[in-house]
């Protein structure tokens, strides 16, 4: 008979080695909720902190924080249909054991009995810049922690994996950072058992996830700021740990059908004609095409919200001759803005009216380099930016008449690194005492400078949402201008719960059958992080492609 409650143990006693310093007091405990103040004496540890430990039926929630200086959460908007699904008046599988001296966690699984999460013996710390907290596995069947290219079951053997948005190409991808971070694993629990543990590291700041399988498995999470907020999903397969973290971040949207049909792009298209005449002989040689897609090929000098007199001057013509032939048609957005000071660019001008670009640490609007030149970024984490982003877009659709937008360079990439005015050396943000295996050893590298100002927030914790952010707002402006319809948005940059608004694809991968192979793990991920519309560049973006690799990848 399985147990029906939560059994909470308090104990003073110490298990295994435990590298911690903190402490446990004023410990209360509850059927649903366990409280618990962590104090420590060790040099640099925040102290007092405070624990709440939240649990649900088939979830624990466990956010340590400094209960007397407001430090930097994940503003987060809640899925609105969370209530619907989460309870804790049902039968609890598991149960919580607090130890208080020195302050361990773990989460035991009642049937069939399994320790599936435990603190002990492992890194705690909490200082301002430096977060760790370590856990044991009960085995090292572990998938996720994206966004990266690897194989589907993690390497454990002493690896480092880094959570920091980077757009930039790399010839050689796999063990780098990519384009969005998904701090969440799932760990198999047996070798063919289906009992699964799902955990969600609520944190957007560049983190380290370090992996062991020696002497037994276990994960470290060492994050440069922010708090601890984790959530442990306790299921009963892999599948039924995926339904309850998509529960968490929320369902992805529902797309139009047209979106899943076949889409045509590339990067290159030099003009309509030539773009025509590519759809007419896909046509005509009996190959399917629902989707036209434009890159940045048919802005003028690449600013957004622009047509190329010279070039694209009959592209709202042709979107729609698309239309009446059933076609549908994409465009895509940058979200860097050409900094044209005093030239009369409208998006521009108006956003500096209404402050939606970020500013550096003296107070100026920060300045980067992107395609146009010079460029200055919107802070999508603002209001006013989602209602500026809203007019820009609903001014273009009466230009072209588009069917979904494609956010690019969304990390946000910037070609300098930092900005054009520098960032300031000698303050903390810029170099943190502890430094996550970002590339080329820098957070600056083709992107901002971390104490880059957003109306609410620095740079150096909100890095990682710029694409979500942005996905969160062109999708707001997709749904005011047409309410009734579904809306298609692809995102290259995604943190939890982008899928909500967005789709994805791969990034700029090579026409070779190593990254073939490549983006299948990532596909499968991206549908465990809740993004089950997420494709691949089919014959690669870089270099040559051949008829046997399209025909392979197709």
């Amino acid at each position: 008979m399985m147990k029906t409650a939560l059994a909470l143990v308090l104990t003073a006693v110490v298990i295994g080695k435990s590298i911690a310093e903190y402490v446990a007091v004023n410990v209360t405990q509850g059927n649903t909720k366990i409280t618990a103040t962590l104090v420590s004496s060790r040099v640099g540890d925040i102290s007092p902190l405070s624990v709440d430990i939240n649990l649900d039926t088939s979830s624990v929630h466990i956010k340590i924080v400094d209960p007397n200086n407001e430090r930097y959460e994940v503003p987060y908007p809640a899925p609105e249909d969370t209530k619907k699904h989460y309870s804790t008046s049902g039968t609890k599988n598991y149960e919580v054991n607090l130890v208080v001296k020195p302050f361990s966690i773990s989460i035991h699984r009642l049937n069939p009995s399994t320790e599936i999460f435990n603190t002990a013996g492992q890194d705690f710390s909490f200082t301002d810049q430096l977060i760790t907290i370590g856990s044991g596995l009960p085995s090292t069947l572990l998938y996720g922690l994206g966004e990266d290219s690897a194989p589907l079951l993690r390497d454990m053997d002493n690896k480092k994996h880094t959570m920091w948005a980077n757009g930039a190409y790399y010839e050689q991808r796999q063990g780098v950072n990519l384009y969005g971070s998904h701090p969440f694993y799932l760990n198999v629990e047996a070798e063919g058992s289906p009992e699964s543990t799902g955990v969600l590291m609520m944190n957007s700041n560049a983190m380290d996830v370090l992996l062991t399988k020696k002497p037994s498995p276990s994960v470290t999470w060492k994050t440069i700021g922010g708090v601890i907020d984790m959530t442990v999903f306790v299921g009963d397969s892999p599948l039924d740990v995926i339904r309850l973290y998509n529960e968490k971040i929320g369902k992805p949207f529902l797309p139009p059908v047209w979106a899943l049909g076949f889409h045509l792009c590339r990067w290159g298209y030099n003009n309509t004609g030539y773009m025509a005449s590519v759809m007419e002989d896909m046509i005509l040689q009996g190959v399917p095409v629902d989707v036209q897609w434009n890159d940045i090929d048919y802005m003028s000098e690449h600013e957004d919200f622009t047509i190329s007199p010279d070039r694209f001057a009959d592209l709202p013509r042709y979107v729609d001759y698309l239309h009446m032939h059933g076609k549908r048609y994409v465009a895509m957005m940058d979200p860097a803005i050409h900094a044209r000071f005093n030239e009369g660019y409208a998006p521009l001008e108006s956003g500096l009216e209404m402050d939606v670009f970020v500013r550096n640490n003296t107070g100026d609007v920060l300045i980067g380099n992107v395609w146009p030149g010079d460029t200055v970024f919107p802070d999508f984490l603002a209001a006013n930016t989602s209602i500026w982003w809203k007019t820009q877009l609903s001014k273009f659709s009466k230009s072209v008449s588009y069917d979904g937008i494609w956010i690019d360079m969304n990390e946000p990439q910037n070609f300098y690194d930092g900005s054009a005015q520098g960032c300031p050396w000698n303050d903390p943000l810029e170099k943190p005492p502890y430094l996550p295996g970002v590339r080329k050893s820098s957070l600056q590298w083709q992107t901002l400078c971390m104490t880059a100002r957003h109306h609410q927030y620095r740079h150096y914790d909100v890095h990682n949402l710029y694409g979500w952010s942005e996905a969160h707002a062109t999708r707001a402006a997709l749904k005011y201008q047409r309410p009734d319809n579904r809306t298609f948005l692809l995102s290259r940059s995604t943190f939890v719960g982008s899928g909500r608004w967005a789709a994805h694809w791969t990034g700029d991968i090579s026409a070779s059958w190593s990254d073939m192979a490549a983006t299948i793990p990532s596909l499968i991920n991206f549908n465990m992080y809740g993004i089950p519309l997420v494709g691949a560049d089919i014959c690669g973006f870089n270099g040559d492609s051949n008829e046997e690799l399209c025909t392979r990848w197709s």
